[in-house]
């Protein structure tokens, strides 16, 4: 006679702990709940028109970031206005910048790897 006991959650899970030490798990777990994130901050990484640049930046209380100043080429670059914020799960945050360079009004995106701490810049 088969009886099946019905367990909790917590006690279930356990069950699959073993599991956790298969190489490679953790990664394709999270990979799986970020919906491919990873390999989007690879991208975004692995692009040649990208460059890294300091980035003078705010956060608030709620920990959100926005980016103030940047430099690049020897100039300190003040953001005029963030038009939007596009933010990734995992990765970080894509910002579409307006800036003044040489009395024009340039759009710029800044694209900030949290998991790396550094930024990038990619011109419109």
């Amino acid at each position: 006679m088969d009886v099946n006991i019905k367990m909790d959650r917590q006690n279930r899970a356990k069950q699959f702990a073993p599991f956790a030490a298969l190489k490679g798990y953790e990664d394709a777990l999270a990979e799986s709940e970020t919906g491919g994130e990873k390999a989007q901050e690879e991208n975004f990484m692995g692009n040649s028109s990208q460059i890294p640049v300091p980035v003078i930046a705010s956060f608030n209380s709620n920990g959100d970031v926005v980016p103030l100043y940047f430099s690049t080429e020897g100039f300190r670059i003040k953001v005029e206005k963030v038009q939007w914020k596009e933010a990734g799960k995992e990765w970080g945050s894509r910002f579409r910048c307006e800036v003044i360079v040489d009395d024009v009004m340039e759009e710029v995106d800044l694209y900030f790897y949290r998991n790396r701490n550094v930024w990038t810049l990619r011109r419109k």
